[in-house]
């Protein structure tokens, strides 16, 4: 409820659902605050005035990527190019809309008066609907919804979802439309718009709904969120390297258990975030897919992270030009590297927060978290930003850092030297443990002997973070073993694993076994949080052979190399 307070501060009303059944948090549609449901017909407007559509552009539709604030980089836009995939479409009408002719379902779509549609492959656009400007502006608003395709051949399961996309032309009709005299609109009224080519920004996520489906909904400043409440405890993700994600109409993670590998009970379709979310916690994901896409070279994606001229490919990103078709443009690249957009967008979303914040980073995205972390550590030093900003906790999962030194390094962070990522990271983790000193930092690995975690020589084992964390290896061996087989599976098993930890029941019995879950309190992970000398690591013993984290046993040892 209280993210529904959130809205409804926000200057709109939730319009009850009459229908009985509708359990969805989105089959809402909403009222200007200060217009009756009723509104008095007026004879002599009735026979003069007719019902049209006189205009329409896009809320927040327009993004400025040379923005010098975060909080003002989305204003409202006029034409019908380059639309922000966050954009709502609004629709100006000559008379009030009477508010009965709207729906009070997402999924009744026949009675939708304004119909989106991608014009490809004519697939319909979901939304909700709001009316403003004494019922004359009526607000489309797109939802995202994301869920778990069926199983097919060697692929399985994999996430996708349905909303507005970069680089696709959509068009627009409206049509079926009551003012409040009565009178249906006189002609209907449509076009299209083209979406901007690249979107990176934060989306707050919902747990599995009633319909089977996980919603999202991207953070655009001054404008309320269905999943974020703004003074919440929040935890905000990151991803790692996506190849072919954008080919794939642009694939993104929804925390829905995925892999299909093993025996016995596979919960496909678990909702692994539900715990967190139940709990009162904000989830949001960093999504930079675009720019992780880079099926030739990790190293290509990595480097996005700490510098625009970082001598690989720029802040080149991949876009979807036809089905299983790509290629790579600049023309609206950020100018700021991909740690200083995560860090702009961080502290305009936590602006005035002072609940619990958390940092979750896997794979590639590890140096993304690390990045943000240090760059607050550093204004916070400075004075810029308030200590509010500090997060308690940094959650590295599987973290990526390839081998070799890299010249983008010096020059940026204070550093005055080439380095290779994994030392990097060290510099900041050495960095902000001594500076905050109740801030918890964990990492979690789930290799062993047989895969490792050089990645097929490409990567570094970073050993020596691991002597500055709190250190956890869980073997999902009920996947396998084989390095070439297996390793991406148990890799990206590493976030399922984190996030389903969270259940109460879960945690209770791993920290009644030896063990430490993401629920464990962050001064107990500070505790346990290794020091270079005094070095130690939990170890799982049981539960190796099934997907559920309810039955894993630990025992912490001395530090070891798996």
């Amino acid at each position: 409820m209280k993210k529904v307070a959130s809205f409804i501060s926000a200057g709109f009303v939730l319009l009850a659902l009459a229908v009985t059944g509708c359990s969805s948090p989105l089959s809402l549609v909403t009222k200007a605050e200060t217009i009756p449901q009723t509104v008095t017909a007026q004879t002599d407007d009735r026979a003069v005035t007719a019902f049209t559509v006189l205009s329409h552009y896009y809320d927040k539709g327009s993004f400025n990527r040379n923005y010098t604030s975060y909080s003002t980089a989305f204003t409202d836009k006029t034409d019908d190019v380059n639309v922000d995939t966050g954009a709502w479409i609004v629709i100006r009408l000559s008379n009030a809309v009477n508010p009965s002719c709207l729906p009070t379902s997402l999924d009744n779509t026949s009675a939708y008066p304004v119909t989106v549609r991608r014009t490809e492959d004519n697939q319909l656009i979901l939304g909700t609907f709001e009316l403003r400007n004494g019922n004359k502006d009526l607000v489309f608003r797109p939802v995202q919804r994301h869920w778990l395709e069926p199983l097919s051949g060697s692929e399985g399961s994999k996430a996708s979802w349905q909303g507005i996309k970069p680089n696709y032309t959509y068009s627009v009709t409206v049509s079926g439309l009551i003012d409040v005299n009565g009178q249906s609109l006189s002609a209907a009224s449509s076009w299209t718009f083209k979406t901007i080519d690249v979107d990176w920004g934060l989306y707050f996520v919902s747990k599995k709904q009633a319909d089977g489906y996980v919603y999202m909904e991207k953070f655009v400043p001054g404008r309320a969120n269905r999943y974020f409440n703004p003074s919440g405890k929040t935890m905000i993700y990151t991803h790692g390297y996506e190849k072919n994600a954008v080919i794939n109409d642009y694939r993104r993670e929804n925390m829905l258990y995925f892999i299909t590998k093993g025996s016995g009970t596979i919960p496909l379709g678990l909702d692994t975030l539900q715990y967190i979310i139940d709990d009162g916690w904000n989830f949001g994901i960093f999504f930079w897919d675009q720019f992780a896409d880079e099926p030739d070279e990790v190293k290509n994606a990595e480097a996005k992270i700490w510098k625009t001229n970082n001598g690989f490919q720029g802040m080149r990103y991949r876009v979807r030009t036809g089905f299983g078709k790509g290629e790579y443009r600049t023309t609206n690249q950020p100018v700021r590297s991909l740690g200083e957009e995560f860090y702009n967008i961080y502290i305009t979303a936590m602006a005035g927060n002072t609940a619990n914040k958390r940092i979750i980073a896997h794979s590639t995205g590890a140096q993304l978290g690390a990045y943000l972390v240090r760059v607050v550590s550093d204004r916070v030093t400075s004075g810029t930003i308030s200590a509010s900003f500090v997060p308690n906790r940094l959650a590295l999962l599987e973290g990526f850092w390839s081998k070799d030194a890299k010249s983008y390094f010096n020059g940026i962070l204070g550093w005055t030297k080439s380095m290779w990522n994994g030392e990097a990271v060290r510099s900041i983790i050495s960095t902000v443990k001594s500076r905050h000193t109740a801030m918890a930092i964990e990492q979690d690995k789930h290799q062993n002997y047989m895969c490792g975690d050089s990645w097929m020589s490409i990567g570094d084992a970073n050993y020596d973070l691991r002597k500055m964390t709190c250190v956890t290896y869980v073997y999902p061996d009920f996947i396998g073993t084989s390095a070439t087989g297996d390793t991406g599976d148990r890799h990206c098993y590493a976030r399922l694993y984190y996030f389903w930890t969270y259940a109460a029941t879960i945690t209770s019995w791993i920290e009644g076994h030896g063990g430490v879950t993401s629920r464990t309190a962050d001064s107990t992970i500070r505790r346990y949080m290794n020091n270079g000398s005094s070095n130690y690591v939990f170890v799982q013993s049981a539960g190796k052979g099934s997907a559920t984290p309810g039955d894993d046993t630990f025992s912490r040892v001395s530090l070891k190399n798996y």
